[in-house]
């Protein structure tokens, strides 16, 4: 599989666990979304 695009989180020493936790449930909802939404891509 090829790679399409890349995503880059930074942490700080403050970030705290609930928003960690907040922003890996919101990027699985919006790749669920994204995935449903896109058109069927084949891989040669």
């Amino acid at each position: 599989m090829i790679s399409r695009a890349s995503l880059r989180f930074s942490l700080g020493r403050f970030t705290t666990a609930e928003e960690i936790d907040a922003a890996a449930a919101k990027l699985v909802a919006v790749v669920t979304h994204l995935r449903q939404n896109a058109p069927a891509f084949e891989f040669d």
